[in-house]
């Protein structure tokens, strides 16, 4: 018998996660940082230099984006990674960014009307094109101006999302200063450090903002992030407090103190704190991933669906907020709505496979097995190092009858994942029942040796009575 288990991925598409691949405590919105476009003949290559400096440091600053640059993109793709670094069109790297999940390009061009005067136009596009931000100046002042020119495009071009992701953030773009004594350029740096990831630099960026000037929360809701980052639960905690008892209004605090208590085993005192956070930025998606996470474990489904809606509203083409509405129909036995909903996904982003292992799992329970093996093959294309996927496209395959590809997917499983020992059970069955009676013995013994599970006993003991009915090796 194919031994069952219920479906685990190892990509773990977990409900309410903000991504399938997480990792910042904050959604991050992957953007491609395009390099310049210059038509200027009068800017030296050491202008040209600083402007680029400049102009990164900008978008960096943007601490809603994960910046990817062209060394990052072309790591991604060894075979293509001269024709990736030289491309300055949109155009010509989509298909690397459409496979990397990035649907953000950030352009800029430069160029010269006349002696003295330089145009600069900022856009940010999807991947296919279309116009999500455009922004554009004229500098009149001539080529050694150009550089002071470009952050302020830069600035203009995001001015409507700093609105959005963070009012209090807004106010070092409209003044480019929010103190007298110079601790607004410690934010900067501290920022900077942060979209390169460098915590220990960003939290001493931040210590020197706060010693200058205590009385500005926004700096303590910045250091309250780097620790978050950096695994210092009490002292993000504090920080997050601190901030809240300085600017009564600020989301990321409300957010960190959340996310702090809920870490804690805290859930009861956490919530509050997510609906002040929602409340203060309702485009704050962290917030409702979270919320929606914790109502969910106290089995509030009907709440936590209210949370994914509202999220939903916010952002109605988010795929992410689609799969975690689809997994929580499945809670309520909406199975028909839920597989709905990730056929949509599945037909709108067929290189995501966040919809796929939700999808699988509602045609294994339909009996569809056809198209569960389907739906694994697809997913084993997208995620090939992972040895759970192979597993379970493995069990579909038994289900309909394709032994031999079945034996290849469990063999595949082990070679990537030699701890799903599940694999080592099935393979020893399926073998026996192939007359491989060598490798049948070879897999039961390995699994009645790793299983160390007490609630697989039932397995463990059902290995040890078919091992018995084999015959010695000669």
């Amino acid at each position: 018998m194919i031994r069952w288990l219920p479906i685990v991925l190892a990509l773990g598409v977990a409900l309410f996660s903000p991504t399938a691949q997480a990792k910042p405590v904050f959604q991050e919105i992957p953007a491609y940082l395009l390099p310049i476009t210059y038509k200027a003949e009068s800017l030296s290559n050491s202008e040209r230099d600083n402007i680029n400096l400049v102009y990164s440091e900008e978008v960096a600053a943007a601490f809603w984006l994960k910046v990817v640059t062209p060394d990052e993109l072309a790591a991604s793709f060894p075979d293509q990674s001269e024709a990736i670094r030289s491309c300055t069109k949109r155009t010509c790297v989509k298909d690397y960014l459409r496979k990397e999940g990035i649907n953000r390009v950030v352009i800029l061009n430069i160029k010269q009307t006349n002696a003295s005067t330089y145009q600069i136009q900022a856009t940010v596009e999807s991947a296919s094109g279309q116009v999500q931000l455009r922004a554009s100046m004229t500098e009149d002042g001539g080529a050694a101006e150009v550089r002071y020119s470009v952050p302020a495009t830069v600035e203009k071009l995001f001015a409507p999302e700093w609105k959005k992701y963070g009012k209090n953030v807004k106010t070092v773009v409209e003044t480019d200063t929010i103190t007298s004594n110079n601790a607004d350029r410690f934010l900067e740096k501290g920022d900077a450090a942060m979209a390169l990831g460098n915590w220990s630099e960003a939290l001493a960026q931040f210590d020197k903002a706060i010693e200058l000037n205590p009385d500005v929360g926004l700096f303590n809701a910045r250091r309250a992030e780097v620790k978050l980052q950096q695994g210092d639960l009490a002292g993000a905690q504090k920080d997050a407090k601190t901030c809240i008892s300085k600017e009564e209004e600020f989301y990321k605090a409300y957010y960190i103190l959340g996310h702090t208590l809920w870490k804690q085993g805290k859930t009861k005192q956490a919530i509050p704190h997510y609906y002040n956070s929602i409340r203060e930025n309702e485009s704050f998606l962290p917030a409702y991933f979270e919320l929606g996470q914790i109502l969910l474990e106290r089995r509030k489904v009907r709440d936590a669906m209210a949370i994914l809606q509202s999220a939903s509203r916010q952002e109605p083409d988010n795929p992410t907020i689609q799969v975690n509405m689809a997994k929580l129909m499945l809670e309520q036995g909406k199975n028909a709505e839920a597989e709905k909903i990730l056929s949509d996904l599945v037909s709108r982003f067929p290189d995501m496979a966040e919809p796929l292992p939700t999808l699988a799992q509602l045609q294994e329970e339909s009996k569809d097995y056809a198209g569960a093996v389907k739906t694994y093959q697809r997913l084993v294309e997208l995620e090939q190092q992972c040895g759970m996927c192979y597993y379970n496209l493995g069990r579909m395959l038994e289900e309909t009858k394709q032994d031999a590809e079945a034996m290849d997917a469990y063999e595949t499983t082990l070679d990537l994942d030699d701890t799903v020992v599940d694999a080592h059970y099935n393979l020893g069955m399926l073998s026996k029942r192939m007359d491989e009676t060598i490798m049948a013995r070879e897999h039961l013994q390995a699994y009645i040796e790793k299983e160390t599970r007490p609630d697989q006993r039932a397995f463990v003991n059902e290995a040890k009575k078919v091992l018995a009915t084999l015959p010695e090796p000669e």
